[in-house]
């Protein structure tokens, strides 16, 4: 009976360890492509990164300038000294930049601008040859040796980015960037793993742009590559494959294992199916009979730690989530119906408002029905929630019932002028993002007066921008209080505003429109005499036809 069981025991175990050998052998090959195509994505927005900072150096106005300029003209002036301040400017917040050695603006009338901790510690010479050494067509070139570095690497990757001419069509200058291996190998970390004995990224002239190889790697691990299709950059990874003394070794040990379990089992293998299996199985089975009759009242309770007990303690949670599952829903179905009573009141309060507008017009009392007819447009506008772009005529025609309602209250003391031309009616806008500024306004700038004043709204266009000044003629604002709202309007978030108890119309607006747009909206204060201007500036976003 024990060499009835072992014979085929032994075949199935030499079978299943030689399959196990070739599916850790397919599964490294799928992972590490994986991987490896992941990488090359990455490596391809560094890429694109760092083209797009070489592309604003080379539009940069003061740059261009200074390129034209004769040999002679080449001193330090407010134009060099402007250029200077914005190339930092943007070292400074490019994230690509942290890796950033060194940075070299040469031009071919002599220019030499460069930043940068290592951008002195360049041979001329070396930099003119590494500038030659790239072949047309090519910016990431090879590594380049800087001697006595500040940063922890011996050496840079180098990319260099020729200027054209406008006239002529020849280089007028080159843009030469030198970042630290770190800029690769920050996206190659996922590839560095204890298996892999090598990795190498090429250019595609074949120059290495970054290496690392084990002491002790061998020659025989699994071959991989991957090339990007952007940028023709190629990365070489070899990993390694669990060699065959080892699987002969743990073969032989499972074996020994193996043969132990086989004389153990039918020994006591009577036992324990008697014991140990049957009452559980029967336990379990009741268990599930019970929750596919929708009673989950009961759990099973099946001591030790086998298969059979966690088998039961899955069915344990899987029976709690249905319930909560089951709770989770009807709390849900509660909540849905609630909101939707809710949402009764706004639309009657609506509904009733209309009824009276329409009973003050049949009796005559047509300012009262016009005053309700201008609340109904906004109580109407803010029922529409799903809808948080509107057209820019839309929104005005929302500010106008406002200042309506607020003129009537103020007995005509409000003088409403706008200035909006045809072409930037389709514009969108968020919805009610005028509203505050009016009502600041009023209630800080002429609200207060006898004799009232003048809300101007004035919307023009700038490049892809659009600009909605809000003006006023009143008290105006008090330097040292302006000067404070402009810090805190500058840093503004969401959450600092829901935490606001009063005075909250102004960051509202700017939040919104950094949540649509992102930090390029701004919201500017400029002080009047008499009065103070209010100008969003977000992107001009067309209407679709």
């Amino acid at each position: 009976m024990i060499l009835i069981a072992l014979i085929p025991a032994l075949f199935l175990l030499f079978w299943y360890f030689d399959y196990v050998r070739s599916s850790t052998v397919m599964q490294l090959e799928q992972d590490n492509g994986r991987m490896l195509a992941h990488a090359v994505d990455k490596l391809d927005v560094v890429a694109e990164q760092v083209n797009e900072f070489v592309l604003w150096i080379s539009q940069n106005e003061q740059i261009d300038v200074l390129l034209n300029r004769t040999e002679n003209d080449l001193q330090y002036d407010e134009t060099m000294h402007s250029a200077m301040e914005q190339l930092r400017e943007q070292i400074y917040y490019r994230p690509i930049a942290q890796e950033l050695s060194a940075l070299y603006i040469l031009g071919a009338n002599g220019l030499d601008l460069r930043c940068g901790p290592d951008s002195s510690l360049i041979d001329p010479a070396q930099l003119e040859q590494a500038i030659r050494s790239v072949p047309e067509g090519q910016n990431w070139g090879f590594q380049i040796d800087i001697p006595g570095g500040l940063s922890a690497e011996p050496n840079a990757i180098f990319y260099r980015y020729a200027v054209s001419g406008t006239a002529d069509g020849g280089t007028k200058g080159y843009i030469i960037l030198l970042f630290t291996p770190a800029i690769l190998q920050e996206e190659l970390e996922s590839l560095l793993t204890e298996a892999t004995d090598s990795l190498a990224l090429y250019n595609r002239n074949g120059d290495m742009l970054f290496h690392f190889e084990q002491e002790d790697s061998a020659q025989d691990g699994l071959q991989l590559q991957a090339q990007s299709q952007r940028t023709q950059w190629q990365l070489d990874l070899r990993v390694s494959v669990p060699g065959e003394s080892e699987q002969l070794r743990v073969a032989l040990l499972s074996i020994l294992a193996f043969i132990v379990i086989i004389l153990l089992l039918i020994i006591l293998l009577a036992v324990y199916l008697s014991h140990n299996l049957a009452a559980p199985v029967e336990r379990i089975a009741g268990q599930v009979s019970r929750i596919a009759k929708g009673d989950f009242s009961q759990s099973v309770s099946i001591e030790g730690d086998s298969e059979i007990s966690r088998l039961g303690e899955d069915i344990n949670r899987m029976s709690a989530d249905i319930q909560r599952l089951i709770r989770e829903k009807e709390e849900k179905q509660q909540l849905e119906m609630r909101l939707l009573q809710n949402q009764m009141n706004p639309h009657f309060l609506y509904n009733t408002l209309s009824s009276i507008r329409l009973m003050a017009g049949l009796q005559g009392k047509n300012s009262v029905a016009e005053m309700i007819e201008a609340l109904g447009k906004l109580l109407r506008a803010n029922l529409s929630g799903s809808q948080e772009l509107i057209p820019l005529a839309e929104e005005m025609e929302l500010l106008s019932s406002y200042i309506y309602i607020q003129n009537i209250r103020l007995k005509g003391n409000i003088d409403y002028q706008t200035e909006v031309p045809d072409a930037l009616q389709s514009i969108l806008v968020p919805k009610f993002i005028l509203q505050p500024l009016a009502e600041n306004a009023i209630l800080h700038g002429i609200g207060g007066r006898p004799e009232g004043g003048m809300i101007r709204v004035n919307v023009c266009r700038e490049d892809a921008m659009l600009h909605i000044s809000v003006c006023d003629d009143g008290s105006g604002i008090d330097p040292d209080r302006l000067n404070q709202m402009k810090q805190e309007l500058d840093q503004a978030t969401p959450s600092q505003v829901l935490g606001r108890e009063k005075g909250i119309g102004l960051y509202n607006v700017i939040c919104r429109l950094r949540l649509q747009w992102g930090q390029a909206c701004r919201l500017a204060l400029a002080p009047q005499q008499p009065g103070i201007c209010v100008t969003l500036i977000f992107p001009a976003v067309e209407e679709k036809p």
